[in-house]
């Protein structure tokens, strides 16, 4: 479902902005899938209230599969966490 809600975050931010107060709390799942893809949801919506813990984060070295161009591809979580900062609004 997390995967799915980032996908729409990238398309269209207007509708899964009000998922963000549920998504925070996934930044710190122990789970690195879905801790990835919450730090992805944040970089296509903005870093606002969650800089912090994406700052730490980027120090997470644990592998997720996350969905991109059409592929899941592997990428660490401080990897995502940079890109997610990176494209800070």
């Amino acid at each position: 479902v997390l995967r799915a809600l980032t996908r729409i975050a990238q398309e269209r931010p207007d509708l899964a902005g009000k998922a963000t107060r549920r998504v925070k709390p996934l930044l710190d799942s122990p789970d690195p899938e879905t801790r990835g893809n919450a730090v992805r949801f944040f970089g296509c919506l903005g870093t606002g209230g969650v800089r912090e813990r994406l700052l730490e984060l980027q120090n997470d070295t644990e592998e997720a599969k996350v969905y991109k161009e059409g592929a899941l591809v592997t990428k660490t979580i401080g990897e995502l966490a940079k890109l997610a900062l990176s494209a800070e609004h």
